[in-house]
């Protein structure tokens, strides 16, 4: 496959994230998005980490390269982003701010709006700079990356808490049509 054909098919990916998480909102009010079953993460946990490390490559990473006047030279990010990637963390060092399920009586759909827009925003950095952007080095504590090796990364993590989610919400529905009603 030729890179720009690799280019495209990431691309398509990342954006598909917008379309999971519009359908997500329009369904988030009716399922319990803040319970954490067994001590698992919750859905609205899930959707918070994509918030994070998109943040975290946004901020750290995309902006760096479209700013950098060159445009060739390696771009040094004082992060490390084979731990940023992983489902597990918190890359940003942001607190839970969904931690508290009482903390907000209504879902936040304004964290999904906010990842969307984020998203968008990275998109079309990605379609307009893709010349700063495209075989970029970018040097991170942990090791060399490639721009596009990193974007591969976020896709892959967007699928597994995509995947986490859908999950979650299926198991919501086989819980509620085990439970009989109550009157």
């Amino acid at each position: 496959m030729k890179p720009s054909a690799d280019r495209e098919i990431i691309l398509s990916d990342l954006a598909y994230l917008i379309d999971e998480l519009e359908a997500l909102k329009s369904v988030i009010d009716a399922i319990p998005y803040r319970d954490r079953p067994m001590e698992q993460e919750s859905v609205l946990d899930i959707v918070s980490h994509i918030d994070s490390v998109q943040s975290v490559f946004l901020e750290k990473i995309v902006r760096k390269c479209v700013i950098d006047d060159d445009g060739a030279s390696p771009i040094a990010v004082e992060v490390n982003l084979g731990i940023v990637l992983q489902p597990e963390t918190n890359p940003a060092g942001k607190t839970d701010r969904h931690a508290d399920p009482a903390a907000n009586a209504e879902p936040d759909e304004t964290l999904f709006d906010l990842i969307i827009a984020n998203r968008k925003e990275l998109l079309v950095l990605l379609e307009t700079h893709q010349k700063r952007t495209g075989n970029r080095k970018i040097v991170a504590r942990d090791r060399e990356w490639l721009f596009y090796d990193i974007l591969q990364e976020l896709v892959t993590l967007d699928r597994d808490q995509l995947r986490k989610v859908a999950e979650r919400v299926q198991a919501i529905d086989t819980d509620r049509s085990i439970k009989p009603e109550s009157h």
